[in-house]
């Protein structure tokens, strides 16, 4: 791959000997292949997109057929999984799915299904502000659009959602106004072309257990 990178082409076709793999991953090649013939090369279609930084991003796919997917589509269906992308890391830093209040099978299930829960309840709530949001936002003249805080929306729904449960006197159509009017009024604007430098950080361990952001 990087041979190919550095040849200049932005678009062609490399085989990967199956013979060069790991034994573990001619395991999991098999187990999601069944009937894969081994001794057989597996033909990748590379295609090197320049990005608006000049950054070249370097993409491996099976649409082989570069006269039906032409090269020029690749740029848009990569950013078209932006939202896929960034909805992992959503659930992965800010709902913080990884930290788990136990070791035990049942701990990890609990908090694993409770978080799911939680992002599902707060992703519904947010579909349904940014649809008010959007009506009202055509008849203000604001220099940008605005959009949902999602990670203020998780904790407004991570404070109030066991407090509604418990609450008799509270209705769910009145939890979910309530919750949508709070949504609405923490926003933040869409500036279009920002781009940001990504900075990865390594932990060894990233949760201590038992120690959960507040917000």
């Amino acid at each position: 791959i990087n041979d190919f990178v550095n040849s200049g082409e932005n678009d062609g076709i490399v085989k990967i000997s199956s013979k060069k793999l790991s034994k573990s991953d001619r395991e999991e090649l098999l187990k999601e292949c069944p009937g894969f013939d081994l001794s057989k090369d597996i033909p990748v279609r590379i295609v090197v997109v320049v990005l608006d930084t000049g950054e070249k991003e370097v993409l491996l796919t099976s649409l082989l057929d570069s006269k039906k997917y032409k090269h020029k589509k690749f740029k848009k269906f990569y950013f078209m999984r932006w939202g896929i992308e960034t909805n992992f890391g959503f659930e992965k830093i800010r709902s913080e799915i990884e930290n788990f209040s136990g070791k035990s099978q049942i701990a990890v299930e609990q908090d694993f299904h409770a978080t799911i829960l939680h992002i599902n309840m707060t992703t519904v709530l947010a579909l349904e502000a940014k649809t008010e949001l959007d009506k009202s936002q055509k008849i203000k003249q604001r220099k940008y659009e605005y959009e949902i805080n999602y990670s203020i929306a998780l904790a407004y729904m991570k404070n109030r959602f066991m407090s509604a449960l418990q609450d008799l006197d509270i209705t769910p159509k009145e939890f979910c106004i309530e919750i949508k009017a709070l949504m609405r009024k923490n926003l933040e604007p869409i500036r279009p072309g920002r781009q940001f430098e990504r900075k990865c950080k390594y932990h060894n361990k990233r949760y201590p257990t038992n120690t959960r952001a507040v917000i």
